[in-house]
């Protein structure tokens, strides 16, 4: 689950910068650098040409451009009132929007409901987006909010179709593999994040996804570790790229007597941890790989080194606690068992916690009147 809420947070992420970058944007970059709102609405240097909040009567009421342009920095500094006043005045007028430019003003409204903590009319909006107007960036903020709320089944419906009709979209594939993931197929959603990194090989997002995926699996995903490899080969100094493809190699032969291969691994795991010494997993699978060979002195220093960057990695105590004891450090692994156990139980809790929110966001999705969840909607020109 913490993985596939990991997935889950990097999709919303791609549907936000994709609204960001699609729209008009900041000259001088986004003034949400500033927590002042006027501040921060300056910035965009709109001062002159577009008025501060209460004197939208001075706009043309036909110029879609400059007000999509207004309300996109309301949003961005805060004023979410503002921007969504905005949004509805121009929807009831009407203004001869195109069904394009209506869709997009809808999904900023999905933007605003999530920002102010009501996911519930978030994704309502971008399903009446998607409905409007099937445009990948549609399709996508409806998969990825579906997605960041637990709404598993839905969120491989909504991406299914948005891989059908965007079939170009490597994230639209990344999504669905994610949603995939969260639902429990993690073969089929390995398989859909290396079919988006063939589509485009030079986009490391697949392979961060598919990486994800590999670091929980207790087995070698299929097609992963070519491409991880690939990506690898790609990127050599890249930590990240050296630790997904060592991992990939000894989730294959970890219990084998392939030496030359758990060589490679163990080469890939230290150079990923000598890169980034941030990188507590790559020290701590390095650990893990030491202990399998029964050489829990080199062990504890790949633990130790995890425990520096992280003192609360949970995987680094409980080896920690396996190397101690195979050495006769009864008290120091019997500490380090306590550890691990302390930091696991804090972890449960969490995710409890977070069950029981997604459990309410499903509870309430489910109950919706007929025909108004992502399950029984068409894309336009789509069967049912």
């Amino acid at each position: 689950m913490r993985t596939g809420e990991k997935l889950a947070q990097e999709t919303a992420r791609l549907a936000s910068s994709e609204s960001q970058s699609s729209t008009a944007q900041s000259p001088h970059g986004l003034g949400a650098v500033s927590n002042e709102p006027e501040v921060c609405f300056n910035n965009w240097g709109l001062a002159e040409s577009l008025p501060l909040p209460g004197n939208a009567h001075q706009l043309r009421p036909d110029d879609y451009s400059t007000r999509l342009h207004r309300l996109l920095a309301y949003e961005q500094c805060g004023w979410f009132n503002e921007a969504r006043t905005m949004i509805v005045e121009l929807l009831v007028s009407g203004n001869d929007l195109k069904r394009s430019e209506e869709g997009e003003l809808r999904r900023i409204l999905g933007d605003l409901d999530e920002k102010t903590k009501d996911p519930l009319a978030a994704e309502h909006e971008y399903e009446r987006a998607s409905q409007i107007d099937a445009s990948e960036p549609n399709y996508f903020a409806w998969g990825a909010e579906l997605l960041l709320h637990g709404a598993a089944a839905p969120a491989v419906e909504v991406f299914g179709k948005g891989v059908r009709l965007h079939p170009s979209s490597v994230r639209m594939l990344a999504g669905l593999s994610a949603a995939h993931y969260l639902s429990g197929a993690t073969e089929e959603a390995a398989k859909k994040s290396c079919e988006a990194s063939d589509l485009d090989p030079t986009n490391s997002m697949p392979y961060l996804f598919l990486g994800k995926m590999q670091e929980s699996s207790s087995y070698a995903l299929p097609c992963a570790e070519a491409r991880l490899a690939r990506y690898a080969r790609a990127h050599p100094d890249d930590s990240i790229a050296n630790y997904y493809y060592g991992l990939a190699i000894w989730k294959r032969e970890r219990g084998t007597q392939d030496s030359a291969r758990l060589q490679l691994a163990e080469t890939l795991f230290r150079k990923a941890c000598d890169l980034d010494r941030t990188l507590e997993a790559a020290c701590v699978e390095l650990g893990n790989l030491y202990l399998s060979r029964e050489q829990p002195q080199q062990a504890i220093t790949a633990y130790d080194k995890a425990l520096a960057s992280n003192p609360y990695s949970s995987g680094a105590h409980h080896g920690l606690g396996v190397a101690y004891r195979r050495i006769g450090r009864n008290d120091r692994a019997e500490s380090e068992t306590q550890q691990y156990e302390l930091l696991e139980r804090l972890e449960a809790a969490a995710l409890e916690r977070r069950r029981s929110e997604l459990g309410q966001f499903l509870f309430y999705l489910n109950n919706q009147p007929a025909g108004s969840s992502a399950t029984s909607n068409s894309a336009p020109g789509e069967a049912k």
